[in-house]
């Protein structure tokens, strides 16, 4: 066994209780919609044991944050790279049961020729290094098995924004998909799940106009942004970054366009 695990203060127990309950809870969901009031399943599954399979929970942990080792594969940056006034720091939390990042966002507008400055905005950001496979090649994540992203968290109160970075094979292209995580504060961990169809597309810090799936099958990098305007301090502390497959989200298919 693992000693660095058994002292690291890490409670599996806690997050085997939280994957229990969301696993149950997928089940009833999944049960809900596929299963006669007589105890039968519907005619498009044939048995139980297709039931069975079928009900069958897909979970998989992508980060977690155990020593600082665990903290090669990200890194940070703040509008102090361009100018700006904000700053930020990454270390482990005093239990050594997730990463803490900390900093101050400071939104004075600085004294640099950009033209339009009316359009800063300050930011702190962190995320995850380039992937790469064998001889320097970029690695890119297929998460298609998948439907919503699980996070351990313990935030400030303040807004947070996830983003994914991704590229279609057949498009070629690259884009970024988003979506806010709002924190409670105080002492308590929490556990939020996001299903895929939450991110919407965008670019430059706008919508674009025709919207497109996650795509779930090219995803190159992930990355939490604190650009809420609000100044004054900021920690937001992560226990592991991870990926399930819930019934109760419905799952899209990445072949077609949202129009909103």
């Amino acid at each position: 066994m693992n000693l660095r695990l058994i002292f690291s203060g890490f409670d599996w127990n806690s997050v085997g209780f939280s994957m229990l309950y969301n696993r149950e809870r997928g089940t009833l969901a999944w049960g809900k919609n596929n299963i006669d009031p007589s105890g039968k399943t519907k005619a498009k599954f044939v048995n139980q044991q297709v039931f069975s399979e079928t009900a069958a929970r897909r979970e998989r942990i992508l980060y977690t944050f155990r020593d600082i080792n665990d903290m090669e594969w990200w890194d940070m940056m703040t509008d102090e790279n361009i100018e700006g006034f904000s700053k930020c720091k990454m270390t482990m939390n005093e239990t050594g049961t997730g990463i803490m990042w900390y900093g101050h966002l400071d939104t004075r507008v600085p004294d640099i020729d950009w033209g339009r400055l009316s359009m800063w905005k300050s930011f702190a950001m962190l995320y995850t290094k380039t992937w790469e496979r064998d001889y320097g090649r970029p690695d890119k994540l297929n998460l298609i098995e998948y439907n919503c992203f699980e996070f351990r968290i313990r935030g400030d109160g303040r807004r947070y924004e996830f983003d994914v970075h991704g590229n279609r094979v057949f498009e070629q292209s690259t884009s970024m998909w988003s979506t806010p995580i709002h924190t409670k504060g105080g002492y308590e961990w929490e556990t939020i799940r996001v299903p895929f169809y939450h991110f919407y597309q965008q670019h430059k810090d706008a919508k674009v106009r025709d919207q497109t799936y996650l795509a779930v099958e090219g995803i190159w990098g992930f990355r939490f942004r604190l650009q809420d305007d609000v100044p004054g301090p900021f920690k937001l502390e992560i226990d592991y970054v991870g990926v399930a497959y819930d019934f109760e989200f419905k799952t899209f298919s990445n072949d077609r366009k949202l129009f909103l």
